[in-house]
């Protein structure tokens, strides 16, 4: 695996969940049920991401002790 191309993961153990909380319950949840599945999927997933992405610090996994840089 190259470290120097790891991505970045979502920290859920640092995330801020009171904020994460009061942006859900301002969010409008609704997806018109005429949708396909796909798009409807697509649509809840952005609602999704614009509530918790901002609030889910990002980790960037280090490399392990005994591999060369």
């Amino acid at each position: 695996m190259l470290y120097d191309q790891v991505t970045p993961l979502p920290n859920v153990w640092k995330a801020n969940i009171s904020d994460i909380q009061e942006c859900a319950a301002k969010t409008d949840w609704f997806v018109d049920t005429s949708l396909s599945v796909e798009e409807a999927w697509s649509v809840f997933n952005g609602k999704f991401s614009l509530g918790t992405s901002p609030f889910i610090p990002y980790l960037v996994p280090r490399r392990p002790n005994n591999s060369p840089p």
